[in-house]
């Protein structure tokens, strides 16, 4: 195999790679570094009022001709309330983030003016709409503030909650499992071993994918040995990602290249750089995923062509092994509900009622006889396997 450029080695790494698509909801103040789903706009506007920059007073800058004009103060205004039209000739005292009142076109910041006797004398003359926040001048309603593919910093979040929004939609963290192969190594805190080195790589590994916030699934140290090596990465294929350190050169206690190929595909594993040119990278699959269970038969037709009534029993008293669904319940030996062919209303304990063999002999009796009597009474037919029932 021709060693890759590690540009080339990362362009495949990239192409391979799935981005994940559940998503979930998180608390606003949860969502640092997780990825926005979705693009969020702001439901309503910011600031919503015309508010003070400043505390001061508010005042009407037709009212102060030149520095020094003493105003009489007509209201206090703190932040979180709101104050009544402004009263011409008189000020308002504000605080930062208070409203505007009704009438005042500037507010001049309180080191700028000296109050005394009910009364403030104001030394600057302020221009128009000097230190007032206009309502909308940070965030308009319906405007979008986060774009969906953000990766949440905490200024995001900030901005996210300055709008409302206590929760926000964000995929569900990158699951990576990750195992470590080698029989040198060793954990920080236990005593090396001759020849034995401490497993740094865990401590760097984990330390990165926690950094970009993925879901860490540590399956430990794998001894060099090739079906533990399988199995280990048989655990790990339920994973988004798999990340091994060790094992990948060609030496005879290297198994993660050979694991690879026989729990899946390898696709490249050789890189053009040192150190780390040994790299396999493939896909493995998880071996014990259950097949889904077949359809339901469908319900068996009687004498006039339409379909049978139901067991009182439902979709599961059915004969086991022949799947038949006649007329008269009766009780399973091995413990479940069923309804026997017609005419079988005392199975034997012994075997299935109604349950011929594929050469049509039954578990108990002769050719096409019935396994819940020694001897057929009457002839009947199974509507599943044409055979005689008692």
């Amino acid at each position: 195999m021709s060693f890759l450029s590690f540009d080339e080695a990362l362009a495949q790494l990239l192409a391979a790679a799935r981005p994940v698509a559940e998503v979930e909801e998180v608390d606003t103040v949860s969502a640092v570094g997780r990825t926005l789903a979705r693009a969020q706009a702001s439901g309503i506007t910011v600031p919503p009022l015309d508010n003070s920059a400043m505390d001061g007073y508010a005042v009407r800058v037709a009212d102060l001709p030149a520095a020094g004009t003493k105003l009489p103060v007509s209201q206090r205004i703190p932040a979180g309330s709101v104050g009544t039209p402004l009263v011409p000739g008189t000020a308002a005292r504000i605080f930062t983030g208070a409203p505007v009142p009704q009438g005042a076109d500037a507010v001049v910041m309180q080191e700028l003016c000296e109050h005394a006797d009910g009364a403030v004398a104001i030394n600057h003359v302020p221009r128009h709409g000097e230190n007032i926040r206009r309502a909308g001048e940070d965030i308009c309603s319906g405007a979008e503030i986060l774009a969906a593919g953000t990766r949440l910093a905490p200024q995001d979040i900030g901005l996210a909650a300055s709008v409302g929004l206590a929760t926000l939609p964000v995929f569900r963290r990158l699951r990576v499992a990750v195992f470590f192969t080698g029989d040198e190594l060793s954990l920080p805190g236990e005593a090396l071993k001759p020849g034995g080195i401490y497993n740094s790589n865990r401590y760097s590994l984990r330390g990165l994918l926690g950094a970009l916030g993925c879901e860490v699934r540590d399956l430990g140290i794998v001894p060099d040995d090739l079906a533990a090596t399988r199995a280990a990465l048989r655990d790990a294929a339920a994973s988004d990602v798999v990340i091994t350190s060790g094992g990948v050169s060609v030496g005879e206690e290297d198994h993660v290249k050979a694991a690879v190929q026989a729990e899946g595909a390898l696709d490249l594993w050789k890189i053009a750089i040192k150190p780390g040119k040994p790299l396999a990278f493939g896909k493995v699959s998880p071996r014990d995923t259950a097949p889904p269970p077949p359809p339901p038969p469908p319900p068996p037709r009687g004498r006039g062509g339409g379909a049978r009534r139901p067991s009182p029993w439902g979709p599961s008293s059915v004969c086991p092994e022949t799947r038949c669904r006649p007329s008269l319940p009766s009780s399973c030996w091995y413990g479940l509900l069923f309804s026997p062919c017609k005419g079988c209303v005392k199975p034997r304990r012994a075997a299935w009622p109604c349950a011929p063999t594929s050469t049509g002999r039954s578990r108990t009796g002769g050719a096409n006889s019935c396994a819940c009597a020694s001897t057929p009474r009457a002839a009947s037919t199974c509507s599943r396997t044409r055979a005689r029932a008692c």
